[in-house]
């Protein structure tokens, strides 16, 4: 039997999908390509098929909870499974090609979760991927698999280790009380306060509800640049150096920084490493304030205002001095983001050529996603728990080697691509809609090397 492994697909609905029509078609030539292979099939989708974080709906307040203790929650299986309906209805075609792929003879379709789809633990939505899919057939059911353990082991390749790659990522884990929260042993989901069952909501899934989603909204390929520590180094960071970036995403830069003081019981400060004194987010954001025209100055004043914020008789300039009330100002913000959207500064770019000020984060949270994942992998091989090795989640590819027999298959969206031009600038400019160029994709998929042996190779599908 012939191993294809794909994975980090996001195929989502609504205004943050980062499945475009292009995508689509390619998936679905893919998907027919495979189809028609008289061999016999196994796909393996390596977590992070469908992106249920970024569907449709992704604004309502109901969608997060908490646990009595405070542990964050968020979609119910009713809610998950309305952004099923939505995805499907989105991207029927796609499903269609996976209908079709099931039908074909000896054709077997795994399905893996992962942190962006945690929500294949949930019954009914299975259920309801597997009635679409299968079309009713019997059969094809019969092929359709979903694996809820920590890893997975093709029968065929049993020396073969598969995995999505999320619980080596501390921004995206799932864990509970220091222990793993990922097998039909363990499920990711805990009780709210009301005692209704919910997913448990990591960290990541958390800064994309609260702060990243909205910035998605006009800037669609804010999370296209992956891992995510590149993201933060590369933008989302700049945004606390006056005249770089729109102040909307400084707002939602410190509101990220609070959240995981609050999660690691930190302050803000604490976290910044030791560039803090040149990155400093609360005075950032009063610069970036005070940066404005004035008469911008007054209408977001009056904006704030009448949305119920109490500047005490003082202007808004006046009023960003004192840390102490950047603090209050920013927290009222964070809850209600859309009062920035007519004030933001324009585009501009991050550091100039030759700057490497780049922010960091201490006590080793945010760390070099790819790194860890290669360095998991190399602890599996060594330990004779495999000979080989797949990985998906940071959306950064990474080959085979004679030393390690390890592939990161990379993603199926579009990531951000170095240019002649970025090593001049990089820009918030680059986010919006007419990116293409800087954001391509490659589809590529692994497999076990036809020459046997257990050897991983992979390999990129050309339309």
């Amino acid at each position: 039997m012939r191993l294809i492994v794909i994975s980090d697909l996001h195929v989502g609905a609504g205004k943050l999908d980062d499945c475009d029509s292009e995508l689509e078609n390619a998936l679905i030539d893919f998907l027919k390509d495979l189809s028609n292979d008289p061999s016999s099939i196994q796909l393996v989708i390596d977590g992070d098929f469908l992106d249920f974080a970024q569907s449709n709906p992704w604004q309502r307040d109901d969608l997060e909870a908490v646990t009595p203790a405070g542990t964050p929650l968020c979609f119910t299986e009713e809610q998950s499974l309305q952004k099923l309906r939505e995805i499907i209805k989105a991207h029927t075609a796609i499903f269609d090609a996976l209908s079709e792929f099931l039908r074909s003879t000896n054709h077997e379709l795994v399905v893996l979760p992962g942190n962006h789809d945690v929500d294949f633990f949930w019954e009914r939505v299975r259920e309801h991927f597997t009635s679409v899919v299968t079309k009713g057939d019997g059969s094809a059911a019969n092929k359709l698999h979903f694996c809820l353990e920590p890893f997975y082991r093709p029968n065929e390749y049993p020396e073969i280790w598969i995995e999505h790659g999320h619980q080596y990522d501390d921004c995206n884990k799932f864990f509970f009380q220091g222990q793993p929260k990922w097998s039909t042993e363990n499920w990711p989901t805990l009780r709210d306060t009301k005692g209704v069952p919910r997913l448990i909501e990591c960290v990541g899934t958390r800064f994309l509800i609260n702060f990243l989603n909205a910035l998605d909204s006009e800037y669609p390929f804010v999370d296209n640049v992956k891992p995510f520590s590149k993201f933060l180094k590369m933008f989302l960071a700049s945004s606390v150096c006056p005249g770089f970036g729109p102040i909307k995403a400084s707002v939602a830069y410190w509101g990220f920084l609070k959240f995981l003081g609050n999660t690691l019981e930190k302050s803000p400060k604490d976290l910044l490493g030791k560039s803090s004194d040149k990155f400093d987010p609360l005075d950032g954001f009063a610069k970036n304030i005070r940066g404005l025209k004035q008469s911008n100055s007054a209408k977001m004043q009056k904006a704030l205002a009448d949305a119920g914020f109490e500047f005490r008789g003082m202007s808004l300039d006046f009023y960003v001095k004192e840390r102490s009330r950047i603090d209050a100002l920013l927290e009222f913000i964070n809850s209600k983001p859309g009062i920035l959207d007519s004030f933001d500064r324009n585009n501009s770019v991050y550091l100039a050529k030759g700057d490497t000020r780049y922010l960091s984060l201490t006590g080793g949270f945010l760390k070099d996603e790819t790194l860890e994942l290669k360095n998991a992998a190399q602890k599996i091989i060594s330990s004779g728990k495999a000979t080989g090795v797949i990985m998906g989640h940071t959306h950064e590819s990474v080959d085979p080697t004679g030393d390690l027999n390890y592939v990161n298959i990379g993603s199926w969206t579009r990531y951000y691509r170095d240019t002649a031009e970025r090593t001049v600038h990089r820009s918030w400019s680059l986010l919006k809609n007419s990116s293409y160029e800087h954001f391509p994709f490659e589809l590529a998929y692994a497999q076990v090397s036809t020459s046997g042996h257990g050897n991983l190779t992979r390999e990129k599908f050309r339309p």
